[in-house]
Protein backbone atom coordinates (compact mmCIF):
# COMPACT_ATOMS: atom_id res chain seq x y z
CA UNK A 1 0.00 0.00 0.00
CA UNK A 2 1.16 2.92 -0.78
CA UNK A 3 1.98 5.77 1.99
CA UNK A 4 -0.11 9.40 2.47
CA UNK A 5 2.71 11.72 1.41
CA UNK A 6 1.57 13.95 4.11
CA UNK A 7 0.83 17.43 1.45
CA UNK A 8 -1.86 17.94 3.22
CA UNK A 9 0.46 18.23 6.71
CA UNK A 10 2.91 20.33 5.32
CA UNK A 11 1.57 23.83 4.85
CA UNK A 12 4.42 25.97 3.26
CA UNK A 13 4.81 29.60 4.18
CA UNK A 14 6.34 29.84 0.76
CA UNK A 15 4.09 29.21 -2.03
CA UNK A 16 4.84 25.02 -3.44
CA UNK A 17 6.00 25.21 -6.99
CA UNK A 18 3.51 22.56 -8.65
CA UNK A 19 5.48 21.19 -11.94
CA UNK A 20 3.40 19.14 -14.31
CA UNK A 21 2.14 18.73 -17.67
CA UNK A 22 -0.35 15.76 -16.71
CA UNK A 23 -3.43 15.74 -14.85
CA UNK A 24 -4.57 12.47 -13.57
CA UNK A 25 -8.63 11.76 -12.71
CA UNK A 26 -10.09 9.60 -10.14
CA UNK A 27 -12.80 8.31 -12.18
CA UNK A 28 -13.75 7.96 -15.55
CA UNK A 29 -16.75 10.94 -15.46
CA UNK A 30 -14.20 12.78 -14.27
CA UNK A 31 -11.51 12.31 -17.19
CA UNK A 32 -14.79 12.55 -19.72
CA UNK A 33 -16.01 16.23 -17.97
CA UNK A 34 -12.87 17.68 -17.79
CA UNK A 35 -13.46 20.34 -19.82
CA UNK A 36 -16.50 21.73 -17.71
CA UNK A 37 -13.21 22.76 -15.15
CA UNK A 38 -12.05 25.41 -17.46
CA UNK A 39 -11.66 28.79 -17.49
CA UNK A 40 -9.55 28.33 -14.32
CA UNK A 41 -10.08 24.46 -13.20
CA UNK A 42 -6.86 21.96 -13.82
CA UNK A 43 -7.87 19.70 -17.31
CA UNK A 44 -4.01 19.87 -18.53
CA UNK A 45 -0.48 21.18 -17.68
CA UNK A 46 -1.03 24.12 -20.18
CA UNK A 47 -3.58 26.34 -18.55
CA UNK A 48 -1.72 26.21 -15.47
CA UNK A 49 -1.60 24.89 -11.80
CA UNK A 50 -1.98 26.11 -8.62
CA UNK A 51 1.27 27.98 -8.52
CA UNK A 52 0.18 29.86 -11.50
CA UNK A 53 -3.31 30.69 -9.99
CA UNK A 54 -1.79 32.07 -7.01
CA UNK A 55 0.37 34.62 -8.94
CA UNK A 56 -3.27 35.44 -11.02
CA UNK A 57 -4.89 36.08 -8.03
CA UNK A 58 -2.26 37.83 -6.52
CA UNK A 59 -2.08 40.22 -9.61
CA UNK A 60 -5.55 40.38 -9.90
CA UNK A 61 -5.98 41.85 -6.35
CA UNK A 62 -3.44 44.21 -7.12
CA UNK A 63 -5.01 45.47 -10.72
CA UNK A 64 -8.76 45.15 -8.95
CA UNK A 65 -9.97 42.97 -11.22
CA UNK A 66 -11.92 39.93 -11.62
CA UNK A 67 -9.89 37.63 -13.47
CA UNK A 68 -5.96 37.08 -14.76
CA UNK A 69 -4.14 35.11 -17.50
CA UNK A 70 -0.68 34.87 -16.76
CA UNK A 71 1.37 34.42 -20.38
CA UNK A 72 5.51 33.79 -21.56
CA UNK A 73 5.98 37.48 -21.74
CA UNK A 74 4.44 40.94 -22.00
CA UNK A 75 4.21 40.94 -25.87
CA UNK A 76 2.60 37.66 -25.67
CA UNK A 77 0.01 39.06 -23.45
CA UNK A 78 -0.57 41.89 -26.00
CA UNK A 79 -1.31 39.22 -28.64
CA UNK A 80 -3.53 37.12 -26.89
CA UNK A 81 -5.70 40.45 -26.77
CA UNK A 82 -5.65 41.17 -29.89
CA UNK A 83 -6.16 37.46 -31.36
CA UNK A 84 -9.07 37.38 -28.70
CA UNK A 85 -11.07 40.59 -30.18
CA UNK A 86 -10.32 40.62 -33.41
CA UNK A 87 -10.64 39.06 -36.62
CA UNK A 88 -10.31 39.42 -40.47
CA UNK A 89 -12.24 42.21 -41.68
CA UNK A 90 -12.26 43.99 -38.06
CA UNK A 91 -10.56 47.68 -37.10
CA UNK A 92 -8.35 48.62 -34.50
CA UNK A 93 -6.89 51.89 -33.13
CA UNK A 94 -3.49 51.92 -31.80
CA UNK A 95 -1.25 55.06 -30.50
CA UNK A 96 1.43 55.50 -32.93
CA UNK A 97 4.13 55.59 -30.18
CA UNK A 98 3.18 51.60 -28.91
CA UNK A 99 5.65 49.65 -28.11
CA UNK A 100 7.99 48.27 -30.99
CA UNK A 101 7.44 44.68 -31.13
CA UNK A 102 3.60 45.17 -31.34
CA UNK A 103 3.72 47.48 -34.18
CA UNK A 104 5.69 44.53 -35.91
CA UNK A 105 2.96 42.10 -35.01
CA UNK A 106 0.30 44.75 -35.87
CA UNK A 107 1.99 45.30 -39.34
CA UNK A 108 3.41 42.08 -40.33
CA UNK A 109 1.11 39.91 -39.66
CA UNK A 110 -2.72 41.20 -38.53
CA UNK A 111 -2.36 43.48 -41.76
CA UNK A 112 -2.39 40.33 -43.46
CA UNK A 113 -5.25 38.39 -42.22
CA UNK A 114 -7.08 41.47 -43.65
CA UNK A 115 -7.09 43.57 -39.88
CA UNK A 116 -6.96 46.98 -40.68
CA UNK A 117 -5.19 49.68 -38.31
CA UNK A 118 -5.00 52.98 -37.60
CA UNK A 119 -2.42 54.32 -36.00
CA UNK A 120 -2.90 57.70 -33.98
CA UNK A 121 -1.04 60.49 -32.05
CA UNK A 122 -1.59 59.05 -28.65
CA UNK A 123 -2.68 62.02 -27.02
CA UNK A 124 -5.49 63.20 -29.31
CA UNK A 125 -8.45 61.65 -27.93
CA UNK A 126 -10.28 63.68 -30.67
CA UNK A 127 -8.46 62.12 -33.48
CA UNK A 128 -9.02 58.63 -31.99
CA UNK A 129 -12.39 59.35 -31.93
CA UNK A 130 -12.81 60.71 -35.59
CA UNK A 131 -11.06 57.20 -36.57
CA UNK A 132 -13.46 55.22 -35.24
CA UNK A 133 -15.73 52.92 -38.44
CA UNK A 134 -18.26 50.39 -38.67
CA UNK A 135 -15.61 47.89 -38.29
CA UNK A 136 -13.71 49.37 -35.86
CA UNK A 137 -13.75 46.35 -32.99
CA UNK A 138 -11.12 47.67 -29.86
CA UNK A 139 -8.87 50.93 -29.02
CA UNK A 140 -5.61 49.53 -27.42
CA UNK A 141 -3.79 52.21 -25.13
CA UNK A 142 -0.25 52.41 -23.57
CA UNK A 143 0.44 54.90 -21.20
CA UNK A 144 3.26 56.32 -20.98
CA UNK A 145 3.92 55.44 -24.14
CA UNK A 146 7.04 53.51 -25.33
CA UNK A 147 10.10 55.52 -25.18
CA UNK A 148 8.68 59.03 -25.71
CA UNK A 149 6.15 58.89 -22.55
CA UNK A 150 3.25 59.92 -23.87
CA UNK A 151 0.47 60.15 -21.26
CA UNK A 152 -2.92 58.82 -22.80
CA UNK A 153 -6.41 60.28 -21.37
CA UNK A 154 -7.50 56.93 -20.39
CA UNK A 155 -11.19 57.91 -19.02
CA UNK A 156 -11.37 60.13 -22.70
CA UNK A 157 -10.75 56.67 -24.67
CA UNK A 158 -12.48 54.65 -22.33
CA UNK A 159 -15.56 56.64 -22.39
CA UNK A 160 -15.77 57.27 -26.03
CA UNK A 161 -15.37 53.25 -26.67
CA UNK A 162 -18.09 52.62 -24.50
CA UNK A 163 -20.53 54.91 -26.46
CA UNK A 164 -19.63 53.49 -29.93
CA UNK A 165 -20.18 50.09 -28.14
CA UNK A 166 -15.86 49.05 -28.04
CA UNK A 167 -13.40 47.27 -26.00
CA UNK A 168 -10.31 48.55 -24.75
CA UNK A 169 -7.03 47.56 -23.73
CA UNK A 170 -3.96 48.84 -22.09
CA UNK A 171 -0.37 48.15 -21.66
CA UNK A 172 0.35 49.15 -18.13
CA UNK A 173 3.62 47.84 -18.09
CA UNK A 174 5.06 51.03 -17.37
CA UNK A 175 3.25 52.24 -14.34
CA UNK A 176 2.10 48.74 -12.99
CA UNK A 177 -0.96 48.42 -10.66
CA UNK A 178 1.15 50.02 -7.87
CA UNK A 179 1.15 53.45 -10.01
CA UNK A 180 -1.79 52.77 -12.11
CA UNK A 181 -5.07 51.22 -12.00
CA UNK A 182 -7.30 51.47 -15.31
CA UNK A 183 -9.70 49.81 -14.37
CA UNK A 184 -10.95 52.28 -12.08
CA UNK A 185 -11.79 54.44 -15.25
CA UNK A 186 -13.57 51.79 -17.50
CA UNK A 187 -11.41 49.41 -19.79
CA UNK A 188 -11.68 46.58 -20.46
CA UNK A 189 -8.01 44.16 -20.08
CA UNK A 190 -4.80 45.52 -18.62
CA UNK A 191 -1.91 44.03 -20.22
CA UNK A 192 1.21 43.79 -17.70
CA UNK A 193 5.03 42.91 -18.65
CA UNK A 194 4.86 41.01 -15.30
CA UNK A 195 9.09 40.70 -16.40
CA UNK A 196 9.53 44.14 -15.21
CA UNK A 197 8.31 46.22 -12.11
CA UNK A 198 6.42 43.04 -10.93
CA UNK A 199 8.98 40.14 -10.93
CA UNK A 200 11.44 42.98 -10.63
CA UNK A 201 15.15 40.78 -10.59
CA UNK A 202 15.88 41.24 -14.32
CA UNK A 203 15.47 36.74 -14.16
CA UNK A 204 12.45 35.69 -16.16
CA UNK A 205 10.22 36.54 -18.79
CA UNK A 206 6.29 36.60 -17.83
CA UNK A 207 3.37 38.43 -19.35
CA UNK A 208 -0.74 38.81 -17.60
CA UNK A 209 -3.67 40.11 -18.84
CA UNK A 210 -6.23 41.54 -16.32
CA UNK A 211 -9.86 41.70 -17.16
CA UNK A 212 -13.38 42.78 -15.79
CA UNK A 213 -15.72 40.75 -18.02
CA UNK A 214 -16.01 36.56 -17.09
CA UNK A 215 -16.75 36.24 -20.24
CA UNK A 216 -13.46 37.71 -21.98
CA UNK A 217 -11.80 35.88 -19.30
CA UNK A 218 -13.33 32.52 -20.34
CA UNK A 219 -12.10 32.76 -24.33
CA UNK A 220 -8.65 34.18 -23.16
CA UNK A 221 -8.06 31.16 -21.08
CA UNK A 222 -9.05 29.29 -24.32
CA UNK A 223 -6.91 30.63 -26.56
CA UNK A 224 -4.05 30.26 -23.90
CA UNK A 225 -4.79 26.57 -24.12
CA UNK A 226 -4.75 26.77 -28.16
CA UNK A 227 -2.06 28.86 -29.10
CA UNK A 228 0.17 26.71 -26.55
CA UNK A 229 1.39 29.57 -23.95
CA UNK A 230 2.40 28.02 -21.18
CA UNK A 231 4.05 29.66 -18.40
CA UNK A 232 7.01 28.02 -16.52
CA UNK A 233 5.64 27.23 -12.59
CA UNK A 234 9.04 27.99 -11.31
CA UNK A 235 9.07 31.68 -13.03
CA UNK A 236 5.73 31.95 -11.35
CA UNK A 237 7.45 31.13 -8.11
CA UNK A 238 10.42 33.77 -8.67
CA UNK A 239 7.47 36.82 -10.02
CA UNK A 240 4.68 35.69 -6.75
CA UNK A 241 8.59 36.31 -4.49
CA UNK A 242 9.21 39.34 -6.47
CA UNK A 243 5.63 40.84 -5.88
CA UNK A 244 6.51 40.49 -1.79
CA UNK A 245 9.33 43.43 -2.36
CA UNK A 246 6.85 45.13 -5.52
CA UNK A 247 5.76 48.15 -3.13
CA UNK A 248 9.47 48.63 -1.38
CA UNK A 249 11.37 48.70 -4.05
CA UNK A 250 8.50 50.98 -5.98
CA UNK A 251 9.09 53.38 -3.73
CA UNK A 252 12.57 53.47 -3.70
CA UNK A 253 13.00 53.30 -7.45
CA UNK A 254 10.53 55.75 -7.50
CA UNK A 255 11.94 57.95 -5.30
CA UNK A 256 15.74 57.71 -6.85
CA UNK A 257 14.09 58.75 -10.22
CA UNK A 258 12.59 61.72 -9.05
CA UNK A 259 16.22 63.33 -8.10
CA UNK A 260 17.99 62.15 -11.13
CA UNK A 261 15.63 63.12 -13.35
CA UNK A 262 15.19 66.62 -12.29
CA UNK A 263 19.23 66.63 -11.91
CA UNK A 264 19.61 65.68 -15.62
CA UNK A 265 16.63 68.63 -16.75
CA UNK A 266 19.51 71.34 -15.04
CA UNK A 267 22.75 69.44 -16.73
CA UNK A 268 24.25 71.73 -19.49
CA UNK A 269 24.33 68.49 -21.60
CA UNK A 270 20.30 67.50 -21.89
CA UNK A 271 18.50 68.71 -24.28
CA UNK A 272 15.56 67.66 -22.76
CA UNK A 273 14.20 65.01 -20.42
CA UNK A 274 10.87 62.91 -20.98
CA UNK A 275 9.04 61.86 -17.66
CA UNK A 276 5.63 62.99 -17.54
CA UNK A 277 6.47 62.96 -13.68
CA UNK A 278 7.98 66.41 -14.22
CA UNK A 279 6.06 69.93 -14.43
CA UNK A 280 8.11 70.83 -17.32
CA UNK A 281 6.10 67.84 -19.13
CA UNK A 282 3.06 68.29 -21.11
CA UNK A 283 1.24 65.41 -19.73
CA UNK A 284 1.81 66.19 -16.01
CA UNK A 285 -1.64 67.28 -15.60
CA UNK A 286 -2.87 63.65 -16.54
CA UNK A 287 0.04 62.20 -15.18
CA UNK A 288 -1.58 63.32 -11.81
CA UNK A 289 -4.70 62.24 -12.70
CA UNK A 290 -3.65 58.58 -13.74
CA UNK A 291 -0.98 57.90 -12.00
CA UNK A 292 0.23 57.98 -7.59
CA UNK A 293 4.04 58.45 -7.45
CA UNK A 294 6.98 58.77 -10.06
CA UNK A 295 7.78 56.37 -12.48
CA UNK A 296 11.31 54.92 -12.85
CA UNK A 297 11.34 54.69 -16.27
CA UNK A 298 12.54 57.52 -18.37
CA UNK A 299 14.48 58.90 -20.97
CA UNK A 300 15.88 62.21 -22.42
CA UNK A 301 18.12 63.81 -25.32
CA UNK A 302 21.49 65.11 -25.68
CA UNK A 303 22.45 68.75 -27.30
CA UNK A 304 25.55 67.13 -28.89
CA UNK A 305 25.77 63.39 -30.04
CA UNK A 306 29.13 63.68 -31.75
CA UNK A 307 30.58 61.62 -28.99
CA UNK A 308 27.60 59.59 -27.88
CA UNK A 309 29.59 56.13 -27.40
CA UNK A 310 32.30 57.38 -25.57
CA UNK A 311 28.95 58.30 -23.08
CA UNK A 312 27.70 55.15 -23.03
CA UNK A 313 31.10 53.37 -22.82
CA UNK A 314 32.21 55.76 -19.81
CA UNK A 315 29.29 55.11 -17.08
CA UNK A 316 30.48 51.66 -14.73
CA UNK A 317 26.84 52.00 -12.65
CA UNK A 318 24.54 52.04 -15.64
CA UNK A 319 24.18 49.01 -17.36
CA UNK A 320 23.43 48.90 -21.44
CA UNK A 321 20.49 46.74 -21.95
CA UNK A 322 16.82 47.68 -23.40
CA UNK A 323 14.84 46.46 -20.45
CA UNK A 324 13.34 48.26 -17.19
CA UNK A 325 11.96 47.45 -13.82
CA UNK A 326 14.53 45.54 -12.29
CA UNK A 327 16.94 46.21 -9.21
CA UNK A 328 19.99 47.17 -11.37
CA UNK A 329 19.81 50.55 -13.44
CA UNK A 330 19.68 50.11 -17.25
CA UNK A 331 20.92 52.54 -19.62
CA UNK A 332 19.76 51.88 -23.59
CA UNK A 333 19.94 53.87 -27.04
CA UNK A 334 17.22 54.42 -29.85
CA UNK A 335 18.44 55.92 -32.65
CA UNK A 336 16.10 57.77 -34.96
CA UNK A 337 16.08 55.18 -37.29
CA UNK A 338 14.51 53.18 -34.72
CA UNK A 339 11.60 55.87 -34.73
CA UNK A 340 10.93 56.19 -38.08
CA UNK A 341 8.10 53.90 -38.35
CA UNK A 342 6.44 56.14 -35.99
CA UNK A 343 4.12 58.44 -37.96
CA UNK A 344 3.80 61.12 -35.74
CA UNK A 345 7.06 61.34 -34.02
CA UNK A 346 8.49 64.87 -35.09
CA UNK A 347 12.10 64.64 -33.09
CA UNK A 348 15.21 63.68 -34.50
CA UNK A 349 17.81 62.96 -31.97
CA UNK A 350 18.30 59.67 -30.42
CA UNK A 351 16.53 58.80 -27.21
CA UNK A 352 18.31 57.73 -24.69
CA UNK A 353 16.27 55.60 -21.72
CA UNK A 354 16.88 54.78 -18.34
CA UNK A 355 15.59 52.57 -15.62
CA UNK A 356 16.10 53.04 -12.10
CA UNK A 357 17.50 50.47 -10.27
CA UNK A 358 18.38 50.26 -6.32
CA UNK A 359 21.68 52.00 -6.22
CA UNK A 360 21.80 55.02 -4.19
CA UNK A 361 20.82 57.80 -6.27
CA UNK A 362 23.67 59.92 -5.64
CA UNK A 363 26.24 56.95 -7.56
CA UNK A 364 24.20 56.71 -10.07
CA UNK A 365 24.67 60.65 -10.53
CA UNK A 366 28.16 60.61 -10.18
CA UNK A 367 28.11 58.39 -12.77
CA UNK A 368 26.35 60.11 -15.37
CA UNK A 369 28.04 63.68 -14.51
CA UNK A 370 31.49 61.53 -14.86
CA UNK A 371 30.33 60.47 -18.37
CA UNK A 372 28.58 63.68 -19.33
CA UNK A 373 31.15 66.00 -18.65
CA UNK A 374 33.49 64.02 -20.76
CA UNK A 375 31.16 65.04 -23.62
CA UNK A 376 30.70 68.38 -23.03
Amino acid sequence: MQKNNGADLFKSLATPVYRGSTIVFDDFDSFEERKKRQPDGFSYGITGSPTHRQLENLISDLEGSQNTVVLPSGQAALVLVLMSTLKGGDHVIVPDSCYGPLREFLTQHLEKLSIDITFCPPRNTTFIEQSIRENTRLILMESPCSLTMEVQDIEKVAEIARRHNLLTAIDNSWGGPLLSRPFRFGVDYVVEAVSKMMNGHSDVLLGSISSADDGHHAKLRSLQDIMGMYVSPDDCFLAIRGLETYSLRQEKQSRSSEVISRWLEKHPAIASVYHPGLESSEDYRLYKKYFKGFGSVFSFTLKDEKRLGEFFDSLTRFRIGASYGGTKSLIAYYSPESLSSRIYHEGTCSLIRLSIGLEESQLLIDDLAYALNKII
